[in-house]
């Protein structure tokens, strides 16, 4: 046996997030029209199995897959970030968006949460530069 370590490839960047829902009408509603993410064009046989593909800039996805149940973990989350935060929260609330606090200061970021019609943790944040 050689004592010799293969070497780690490099990773590359984020790439997409896969999220479930259990109405994809309720869901592409809240991604496209209450968020503004543009739906990618996705393959054929992706749409055939309840699956669309959203736009989250600079090369990244969101994609929303239908499933009957989606147990959401308390948690666990994906962030978009953004310039205007209290201006996102205001629009967010005036849409009925229910918003909801973060309970862990993060090295003085902007930053709150809400739930998808699926109930998906979703985190909109501006990083202090």
């Amino acid at each position: 046996m050689s004592n010799t370590r293969m070497p780690r490839p490099a990773l590359g960047s984020l790439h997409h997030v896969s999220v479930q829902v259990t109405d994809l009408t309720a869901a592409l509603h809240f991604y496209k029209d209450i968020l503004g993410l543009a739906e990618v064009d996705t393959p054929p046989d992706i749409l055939a199995n309840d699956i669309r593909w959203l736009d989250l800039g600079q090369g990244r996805m969101l994609h929303l897959v239908q499933t009957e149940d989606v147990i959401p973990a308390p948690r666990a989350h994906f962030a978009i970030t953004v310039d205007d935060v209290a201006g996102w929260r205001a629009y967010l609330e005036a849409n009925q968006v229910e918003i909801l606090a973060p309970t862990v200061a993060v090295y003085g970021a902007e930053r709150f949460f809400m739930r998808d019609p699926s109930g998906n943790l979703l985190e909109l944040v501006n990083w202090p530069i």
